[in-house]
């Protein structure tokens, strides 16, 4: 029986769902000796396996996503066979059409309740997780590995429960809990030691030296960042030294050690080439950029953000096509090009009110606030930092709320008459609402404990007033 099994998934790794989903069956058939449920599980799946391979018969226009979607409107029983066609249709369509993968995936975890069919779930809860992953919606993300997790702890799955806790130490980590990410890490770290994974042991290891050098304790860093090259040597892990030196570098480079941070860098890079691994060479050419930003070679800093920006562009990862436009568009805003900065900033916009990451979005609208005023577009300058405005307000974020007012009030201390008219003041009515804005400022700036800013604001009050003639 696990020969006939284990031949199946070899055929099935081109439909990784089905191959997941069998490797799961096989791993609990090890564990709970349950034959009759295995067998039936099996021959959904190989129905699975059939409809699939039909589907790509269809018509050779249709894409794979398009043919799953016909099979799955005319499969009608609520099923092992339809929860996985939903969840590879989920997976498939995440990035293409996010509406209509968050749907299809909430229709897999009803069936897979409905029919008492936990391993499907917790597969499902997965894609719903890495959806809202993509979103950067990190805290619905956690909640659903979450539910994953505890599925895969109950009936004993240890990898699943391995690979589950590794990925709630990236959504912590990203969700601002650096500390519960490296308890995460820790966890998966031990699991996968035990079961003599060392290439994912290396992983986790190098995941926790990332979160060390994140609040600063790079003694601990460098001494785990050594542990998982160690490994990753060992076990031939080519991604995993990849990750290593790109985060070593990252780590050097904010330490000020420029010459070591480009050097394992390129050594990432050289890794990339060899493994042709585009997603990886696009990361590392980032960092190689980040590098030259932080020694003020601007020129370099485009070169390397725009050979990733193409990779990126070919890989159609939208987000980071987005986050390194910014990038690229404020380094343009330095160099005092404000036509290529507004242009690169235009293309992120687009992207980004896609997502739900409001704190990027406000970044762009705000950068594009600055780029504009110095364009001399004042009323579509005012236009972009109220817009960035109201998101810094949706998330509290007082630092960037008092940034974003005082900017507003340069704008309308500065704005010439017929531009205060089309925006429905006037020079007396002006002082009041600068007065006001200021006020704001100055109370969340004291908050935000920003020394700089609040002189700044102090000093547009103090312009202020002295125009009223209130020199008291």
């Amino acid at each position: 029986m696990q020969f006939f099994i284990l031949i199946i998934c070899k055929v099935s790794k081109n439909h990784k769902i089905l191959y997941e989903s069998l490797s799961i069956l096989l791993t609990y058939y090890k564990q709970h000796k349950n034959p009759m449920k295995l067998i039936i599980n099996i021959i959904n799946a190989l129905f699975f396996f059939l409809i699939l391979n039909q589907s790509y018969m269809i018509a050779q226009i249709d894409t794979k996503l398009d043919s799953l979607i016909k099979v799955n409107q005319n499969y009608l029983f609520e099923d092992t066979v339809k929860i996985n066609l939903q969840i590879e249709i989920a997976d498939l369509s995440m990035r293409s059409n996010p509406e209509k993968s968050i749907q299809t995936i909430n229709e897999a975890i009803r069936i897979s309740n409905k029919i008492n069919q936990p391993l499907f779930q917790a597969q499902a809860y997965r894609i719903k997780g890495k959806y809202f992953m993509n979103q950067r919606n990190f805290s619905e993300s956690i909640n659903c590995f979450s539910k994953a997790l505890n599925i895969f702890e109950k009936i004993g799955l240890k990898e699943k429960v391995a690979n589950q806790n590794a990925f709630l130490g990236y959504l912590w980590s990203q969700n601002g809990d650096i500390r519960k990410g490296i308890d995460y890490y820790k966890a998966g770290m031990e699991i996968y030691k035990l079961l003599g994974m060392h290439g994912d042991q290396a992983n986790c290891l190098g995941w926790m030296a990332q979160n060390f050098a994140a609040i600063s304790d790079t003694s601990t860093a460098l001494k785990l960042f050594t542990q998982a090259i160690d490994i990753n040597k060992k076990v031939n892990n080519t991604q995993g030294l990849i990750n290593n030196y790109n985060d070593l570098s990252i780590m050097y480079n904010v330490t000020g050690a420029y010459i070591k941070a480009i050097a394992y860098s390129q050594n990432a890079l050289k890794l990339c080439e060899l493994n042709k691994d585009e997603t990886s060479m696009a990361n590392t050419l980032l960092n190689i950029g980040a590098i030259y930003y932080y020694i003020h070679d601007i020129n370099k800093f485009n070169e390397y953000s725009k050979r990733a920006l193409e990779l990126f562009k070919k890989l159609d990862d939208s987000y980071n096509i987005a986050k390194t436009s910014i990038n690229i568009g404020s380094a343009y805003k330095e160099l005092k090009d404000y036509q290529q900065a507004y242009n690169y900033h235009i293309q992120a916009q687009e992207i980004l009110e896609k997502f739900n990451d409001k704190n990027t979005l406000a970044k762009c609208y705000g950068n594009l606030g600055e780029i504009l005023r110095e364009q001399k577009k004042i009323i579509e300058s005012i236009r972009f930092h109220n817009k960035a405005l109201n998101l810094y307000d949706a998330e509290n974020d007082k630092p960037q709320i008092a940034t974003t007012l005082y900017n507003l009030i340069i704008l309308y201390q500065n704005a010439p008459d017929d531009i205060l008219k089309q925006i429905g003041l006037n020079r007396i009515t002006l002082s009041d609402t600068a007065k006001s804005l200021a006020l704001k400022a100055l109370t969340l700036s004291n908050e935000s404990l920003d020394p700089f800013l609040k002189w700044r604001i102090l000093k547009e009050l103090s312009s202020i007033y002295e125009h009223e003639g209130d020199y008291k």
